[in-house]
Protein backbone atom coordinates (compact mmCIF):
# COMPACT_ATOMS: atom_id res chain seq x y z
CA UNK A 1 0.00 0.00 0.00
CA UNK A 2 1.50 3.46 -1.04
CA UNK A 3 2.12 5.95 1.81
CA UNK A 4 -0.18 9.44 1.35
CA UNK A 5 0.53 11.74 -1.48
CA UNK A 6 1.72 14.23 0.68
CA UNK A 7 4.81 11.79 2.16
CA UNK A 8 7.11 12.43 -0.65
CA UNK A 9 10.16 14.35 -0.62
CA UNK A 10 12.57 16.18 -3.18
CA UNK A 11 15.60 14.41 -3.96
CA UNK A 12 17.88 16.48 -2.03
CA UNK A 13 16.12 14.70 1.20
CA UNK A 14 16.80 11.29 -0.72
CA UNK A 15 20.17 11.97 -0.77
CA UNK A 16 20.64 12.86 2.53
CA UNK A 17 18.53 9.72 4.25
CA UNK A 18 20.51 7.33 1.75
CA UNK A 19 23.74 8.59 2.62
CA UNK A 20 22.81 9.30 6.39
CA UNK A 21 21.61 5.44 6.08
CA UNK A 22 24.63 4.27 4.43
CA UNK A 23 26.68 5.57 6.70
CA UNK A 24 24.95 3.66 9.82
CA UNK A 25 24.55 0.70 7.96
CA UNK A 26 28.38 1.18 7.98
CA UNK A 27 28.54 1.15 11.59
CA UNK A 28 27.00 -1.91 12.28
CA UNK A 29 23.36 -0.36 12.75
CA UNK A 30 20.19 -2.28 11.68
CA UNK A 31 18.12 -0.69 9.02
CA UNK A 32 15.13 -0.58 11.49
CA UNK A 33 17.10 1.06 14.08
CA UNK A 34 18.51 3.91 11.53
CA UNK A 35 15.24 4.38 10.61
CA UNK A 36 13.95 5.17 14.14
CA UNK A 37 17.30 7.41 14.82
CA UNK A 38 16.45 9.27 11.64
CA UNK A 39 12.28 9.61 12.55
CA UNK A 40 13.36 11.47 15.82
CA UNK A 41 15.55 14.29 14.26
CA UNK A 42 12.97 14.33 11.46
CA UNK A 43 10.07 16.76 10.83
CA UNK A 44 7.23 17.33 8.61
CA UNK A 45 6.56 15.17 5.68
CA UNK A 46 10.25 13.65 6.14
CA UNK A 47 9.27 12.38 9.29
CA UNK A 48 6.16 11.11 7.82
CA UNK A 49 8.04 9.41 4.94
CA UNK A 50 10.76 7.76 7.55
CA UNK A 51 7.95 6.23 9.86
CA UNK A 52 6.54 4.60 7.31
CA UNK A 53 9.28 2.96 5.99
CA UNK A 54 10.77 1.93 9.84
CA UNK A 55 7.01 0.71 10.25
CA UNK A 56 7.39 -1.03 6.92
CA UNK A 57 10.89 -2.79 8.32
CA UNK A 58 9.77 -3.75 11.34
CA UNK A 59 6.62 -5.82 10.25
CA UNK A 60 9.09 -7.89 8.45
CA UNK A 61 9.67 -6.79 4.92
CA UNK A 62 12.52 -5.82 3.53
CA UNK A 63 13.74 -1.92 3.05
CA UNK A 64 13.71 -2.47 -0.58
CA UNK A 65 9.84 -3.63 -0.36
CA UNK A 66 9.45 -0.23 1.92
CA UNK A 67 10.43 1.94 -0.79
CA UNK A 68 8.41 0.38 -3.63
CA UNK A 69 5.48 1.71 -1.89
CA UNK A 70 6.37 4.67 -1.91
CA UNK A 71 7.10 5.86 -5.32
CA UNK A 72 6.47 9.65 -5.36
CA UNK A 73 9.69 9.46 -3.29
CA UNK A 74 12.30 6.77 -4.66
CA UNK A 75 12.40 6.36 -7.62
CA UNK A 76 12.64 2.79 -9.59
CA UNK A 77 16.28 3.02 -9.86
CA UNK A 78 16.84 3.26 -6.10
CA UNK A 79 14.28 0.24 -5.30
CA UNK A 80 16.06 -2.04 -7.23
CA UNK A 81 19.53 -0.62 -6.19
CA UNK A 82 18.68 -1.06 -2.82
CA UNK A 83 17.02 -5.08 -3.54
CA UNK A 84 19.97 -5.91 -4.98
CA UNK A 85 22.09 -5.05 -2.51
CA UNK A 86 19.95 -6.84 0.02
CA UNK A 87 20.03 -9.59 -2.20
CA UNK A 88 23.71 -9.56 -2.57
CA UNK A 89 24.92 -8.52 0.96
CA UNK A 90 26.01 -5.01 -1.17
CA UNK A 91 23.46 -2.90 0.39
CA UNK A 92 26.26 0.00 2.09
CA UNK A 93 27.92 0.11 -1.62
CA UNK A 94 24.60 -0.23 -3.73
CA UNK A 95 23.41 2.69 -1.55
CA UNK A 96 26.55 4.83 -2.17
CA UNK A 97 26.74 4.16 -5.94
CA UNK A 98 22.58 5.63 -5.47
CA UNK A 99 24.33 8.63 -3.76
CA UNK A 100 26.33 9.02 -6.13
CA UNK A 101 24.28 9.11 -9.31
CA UNK A 102 21.34 11.13 -7.60
CA UNK A 103 23.96 13.89 -7.14
CA UNK A 104 24.90 13.51 -10.76
CA UNK A 105 21.18 14.05 -11.51
CA UNK A 106 20.86 16.53 -9.53
CA UNK A 107 23.57 18.64 -10.56
CA UNK A 108 22.36 18.24 -14.25
CA UNK A 109 19.29 19.65 -13.10
CA UNK A 110 20.52 22.92 -11.38
CA UNK A 111 22.47 23.70 -14.26
CA UNK A 112 19.74 22.94 -16.76
CA UNK A 113 17.22 25.51 -14.47
CA UNK A 114 20.36 28.33 -14.15
CA UNK A 115 20.49 28.52 -17.54
CA UNK A 116 17.05 29.50 -17.64
CA UNK A 117 17.03 31.80 -14.37
CA UNK A 118 18.99 34.53 -15.95
CA UNK A 119 16.63 35.40 -19.32
CA UNK A 120 13.34 34.74 -17.31
CA UNK A 121 14.91 37.45 -14.72
CA UNK A 122 15.67 39.85 -17.16
CA UNK A 123 12.42 38.92 -19.50
CA UNK A 124 10.26 40.05 -15.89
CA UNK A 125 12.65 43.59 -15.60
CA UNK A 126 12.06 44.36 -19.56
CA UNK A 127 8.55 43.63 -18.63
CA UNK A 128 8.34 45.72 -15.28
CA UNK A 129 9.79 48.78 -17.27
CA UNK A 130 7.72 48.60 -19.98
CA UNK A 131 4.45 48.49 -17.55
CA UNK A 132 6.33 51.36 -15.42
CA UNK A 133 6.54 53.47 -18.44
CA UNK A 134 3.37 52.91 -20.08
CA UNK A 135 1.71 53.20 -16.62
CA UNK A 136 3.57 55.81 -14.47
CA UNK A 137 5.49 58.26 -17.23
CA UNK A 138 3.81 58.48 -20.62
CA UNK A 139 0.34 59.13 -19.20
CA UNK A 140 1.97 62.39 -17.34
CA UNK A 141 3.54 63.19 -20.49
CA UNK A 142 1.07 62.22 -23.11
CA UNK A 143 -1.03 65.94 -22.67
CA UNK A 144 2.27 67.43 -22.88
CA UNK A 145 2.80 65.17 -26.59
CA UNK A 146 -0.63 66.35 -27.77
CA UNK A 147 -0.23 70.26 -26.53
CA UNK A 148 2.75 70.83 -29.42
CA UNK A 149 2.05 72.38 -32.52
CA UNK A 150 5.04 70.36 -34.41
CA UNK A 151 4.60 66.95 -36.35
CA UNK A 152 5.73 64.53 -34.44
CA UNK A 153 8.28 61.60 -35.37
CA UNK A 154 7.07 57.99 -35.33
CA UNK A 155 8.79 56.80 -32.35
CA UNK A 156 6.67 59.41 -30.09
CA UNK A 157 3.71 58.46 -32.12
CA UNK A 158 4.46 54.38 -31.07
CA UNK A 159 5.39 56.19 -28.06
CA UNK A 160 1.71 57.97 -27.30
CA UNK A 161 -0.31 54.77 -29.27
CA UNK A 162 1.55 52.42 -26.19
CA UNK A 163 0.54 54.90 -23.76
CA UNK A 164 -3.14 54.72 -24.34
CA UNK A 165 -3.33 51.39 -24.72
CA UNK A 166 -2.01 50.72 -20.93
CA UNK A 167 -4.43 54.15 -19.92
CA UNK A 168 -7.28 52.33 -21.15
CA UNK A 169 -6.12 48.21 -20.95
CA UNK A 170 -3.63 48.34 -19.01
CA UNK A 171 -4.86 46.38 -16.07
CA UNK A 172 -6.67 43.80 -18.40
CA UNK A 173 -3.32 43.38 -19.92
CA UNK A 174 -0.91 42.86 -17.18
CA UNK A 175 -3.90 40.62 -15.92
CA UNK A 176 -3.69 38.35 -19.00
CA UNK A 177 -0.28 38.33 -19.26
CA UNK A 178 -0.18 36.94 -15.41
CA UNK A 179 -2.95 34.34 -16.04
CA UNK A 180 -1.60 33.44 -19.11
CA UNK A 181 2.14 32.62 -17.69
CA UNK A 182 0.13 30.76 -14.38
CA UNK A 183 -2.08 28.52 -16.45
CA UNK A 184 0.74 27.10 -18.99
CA UNK A 185 2.75 26.79 -15.56
CA UNK A 186 -0.21 24.97 -14.39
CA UNK A 187 -0.61 22.69 -17.58
CA UNK A 188 3.45 21.57 -17.60
CA UNK A 189 2.57 19.81 -14.25
CA UNK A 190 0.08 17.77 -16.31
CA UNK A 191 1.67 14.38 -17.41
CA UNK A 192 -1.00 14.50 -20.43
CA UNK A 193 0.89 17.61 -21.20
CA UNK A 194 4.76 16.95 -21.22
CA UNK A 195 4.95 14.98 -24.11
CA UNK A 196 3.53 17.72 -26.23
CA UNK A 197 5.97 20.15 -24.88
CA UNK A 198 8.94 18.29 -24.46
CA UNK A 199 8.58 17.40 -28.42
CA UNK A 200 8.30 21.33 -28.59
CA UNK A 201 11.63 21.46 -27.31
CA UNK A 202 13.11 19.28 -29.38
CA UNK A 203 12.32 21.44 -32.42
CA UNK A 204 14.19 24.63 -30.98
CA UNK A 205 17.79 24.50 -32.06
CA UNK A 206 19.89 25.45 -28.86
CA UNK A 207 17.06 23.96 -26.62
CA UNK A 208 17.24 20.43 -28.81
CA UNK A 209 20.63 19.82 -28.44
CA UNK A 210 20.38 20.55 -24.43
CA UNK A 211 17.72 18.56 -24.18
CA UNK A 212 18.94 15.62 -26.24
CA UNK A 213 22.33 15.72 -24.16
CA UNK A 214 20.85 15.99 -20.77
CA UNK A 215 18.61 12.56 -22.01
CA UNK A 216 21.47 10.99 -22.76
CA UNK A 217 23.54 11.52 -19.76
CA UNK A 218 20.59 10.64 -17.52
CA UNK A 219 19.83 7.19 -19.85
CA UNK A 220 23.75 6.69 -19.56
CA UNK A 221 24.00 7.59 -15.81
CA UNK A 222 21.34 5.37 -14.69
CA UNK A 223 21.86 2.27 -16.87
CA UNK A 224 25.36 2.11 -15.88
CA UNK A 225 24.98 2.29 -12.38
CA UNK A 226 22.07 -0.53 -12.13
CA UNK A 227 24.46 -2.38 -14.48
CA UNK A 228 27.15 -2.19 -11.82
CA UNK A 229 24.98 -3.78 -9.45
CA UNK A 230 24.44 -7.10 -11.26
CA UNK A 231 20.80 -5.81 -13.19
CA UNK A 232 20.04 -7.32 -16.48
CA UNK A 233 20.23 -4.82 -19.55
CA UNK A 234 16.01 -5.43 -19.55
CA UNK A 235 15.08 -5.09 -16.09
CA UNK A 236 17.01 -1.69 -15.99
CA UNK A 237 15.80 -0.46 -18.90
CA UNK A 238 11.96 0.80 -17.04
CA UNK A 239 14.09 2.18 -14.27
CA UNK A 240 16.54 4.01 -16.98
CA UNK A 241 13.84 5.43 -18.70
CA UNK A 242 12.08 6.46 -16.04
CA UNK A 243 15.41 8.52 -14.51
CA UNK A 244 14.73 10.69 -18.34
CA UNK A 245 12.88 13.62 -18.07
CA UNK A 246 12.00 14.29 -21.41
CA UNK A 247 9.47 12.20 -22.19
CA UNK A 248 9.78 11.75 -26.25
CA UNK A 249 13.04 10.16 -25.49
CA UNK A 250 11.47 8.23 -22.16
CA UNK A 251 9.26 6.57 -24.81
CA UNK A 252 11.64 5.88 -27.18
CA UNK A 253 14.15 4.59 -24.35
CA UNK A 254 10.86 1.90 -23.57
CA UNK A 255 10.08 1.27 -27.12
CA UNK A 256 13.69 -0.32 -27.27
CA UNK A 257 12.52 -2.68 -24.40
CA UNK A 258 10.36 -5.19 -26.78
CA UNK A 259 13.50 -4.91 -29.23
CA UNK A 260 15.71 -6.29 -26.47
CA UNK A 261 13.59 -8.97 -25.61
CA UNK A 262 13.48 -10.73 -28.26
CA UNK A 263 17.30 -11.41 -28.33
CA UNK A 264 18.44 -8.22 -29.98
CA UNK A 265 20.85 -5.82 -27.91
CA UNK A 266 20.53 -2.40 -26.78
CA UNK A 267 22.23 -0.45 -29.30
CA UNK A 268 19.29 -1.93 -31.96
CA UNK A 269 16.80 -0.89 -29.68
CA UNK A 270 17.95 2.49 -29.48
CA UNK A 271 18.70 2.67 -33.14
CA UNK A 272 15.35 2.27 -33.95
CA UNK A 273 13.91 5.26 -32.31
CA UNK A 274 15.39 6.91 -35.14
CA UNK A 275 17.51 10.45 -35.32
CA UNK A 276 16.97 10.75 -31.24
CA UNK A 277 20.28 9.25 -30.16
CA UNK A 278 23.35 10.08 -32.16
CA UNK A 279 25.24 7.70 -34.21
CA UNK A 280 28.34 7.66 -32.03
CA UNK A 281 26.00 7.12 -29.38
CA UNK A 282 24.69 3.84 -30.56
CA UNK A 283 27.97 3.20 -31.82
CA UNK A 284 29.75 3.50 -28.39
CA UNK A 285 27.09 1.57 -26.88
CA UNK A 286 27.50 -1.26 -29.60
CA UNK A 287 31.13 -1.30 -29.07
CA UNK A 288 30.86 -1.68 -25.19
CA UNK A 289 28.43 -4.60 -25.62
CA UNK A 290 30.54 -6.45 -28.00
CA UNK A 291 33.82 -6.36 -25.51
CA UNK A 292 31.76 -6.83 -22.66
CA UNK A 293 32.78 -3.29 -21.10
CA UNK A 294 29.02 -1.50 -21.21
CA UNK A 295 29.35 0.02 -18.10
CA UNK A 296 32.23 1.55 -18.52
CA UNK A 297 31.09 2.70 -21.97
CA UNK A 298 27.64 4.63 -20.38
CA UNK A 299 29.72 5.69 -17.78
CA UNK A 300 31.89 7.78 -20.77
CA UNK A 301 28.65 8.53 -22.14
CA UNK A 302 27.34 10.18 -18.78
CA UNK A 303 30.18 12.22 -17.96
CA UNK A 304 30.61 13.11 -21.86
CA UNK A 305 27.40 14.48 -21.77
CA UNK A 306 27.16 16.36 -18.93
CA UNK A 307 30.12 18.15 -20.22
CA UNK A 308 28.77 18.53 -23.20
CA UNK A 309 25.31 20.37 -21.27
CA UNK A 310 27.41 22.26 -18.61
CA UNK A 311 29.75 23.54 -21.53
CA UNK A 312 26.69 24.08 -23.57
CA UNK A 313 24.80 26.32 -20.82
CA UNK A 314 28.04 28.60 -20.05
CA UNK A 315 28.04 29.16 -24.10
CA UNK A 316 24.44 30.28 -23.87
CA UNK A 317 24.97 32.18 -20.96
CA UNK A 318 27.96 34.16 -22.07
CA UNK A 319 26.51 34.85 -25.55
CA UNK A 320 22.82 35.77 -24.10
CA UNK A 321 24.39 38.63 -21.68
CA UNK A 322 25.29 40.96 -23.56
CA UNK A 323 22.44 40.09 -26.45
CA UNK A 324 20.03 40.87 -23.48
CA UNK A 325 21.74 44.12 -22.50
CA UNK A 326 21.78 45.18 -25.92
CA UNK A 327 17.92 44.70 -26.04
CA UNK A 328 17.53 46.63 -22.66
CA UNK A 329 19.56 49.29 -24.00
CA UNK A 330 17.46 49.30 -27.39
CA UNK A 331 14.68 49.53 -25.68
CA UNK A 332 15.59 52.80 -22.90
CA UNK A 333 17.26 54.41 -25.88
CA UNK A 334 14.23 54.52 -28.13
CA UNK A 335 12.07 55.21 -25.31
CA UNK A 336 14.00 58.68 -24.66
CA UNK A 337 14.49 59.44 -28.17
CA UNK A 338 10.64 59.36 -28.08
CA UNK A 339 10.20 61.95 -25.47
CA UNK A 340 13.44 64.13 -26.12
CA UNK A 341 12.71 64.64 -29.90
CA UNK A 342 9.66 66.82 -30.23
CA UNK A 343 11.21 68.44 -27.41
CA UNK A 344 14.28 69.46 -28.85
CA UNK A 345 12.10 70.39 -32.14
CA UNK A 346 9.90 73.09 -29.80
CA UNK A 347 13.23 74.82 -28.37
CA UNK A 348 14.98 75.64 -32.03
CA UNK A 349 12.00 76.45 -33.74
CA UNK A 350 12.03 79.08 -30.85
CA UNK A 351 15.66 79.72 -31.37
Amino acid sequence: MNIPIFASIGITEVITLMRNLSMTLKAGVPVAQALKMFEDDATGKRRTLIHHLRATVESGRTLAAAMETAPRAFPSLAVNLVQVGELSGTLTENIDSLVRHLRNVQDLRRKIRSAMMYPTFVFVAVLGLGLSIGTLVLPQLLPLFESLDVTLPFSTRVLIFVSRFFQFYGVSFSTGVAGVIVALFILTRFEAVRPVLHRFFLMIPYIRSVQKQAAIAQLSGTLATLLKSGIAVREAIPAAAQAVENRIFRHAVMDALPVIESGHTLSEGLKKSGRLFPDMTISLIAIGEETGGLSGTLDYLSDYYRGEVDYAIKDFTTALEPALLIFIGLIVGFTVMAIITPLYDITGNIQ
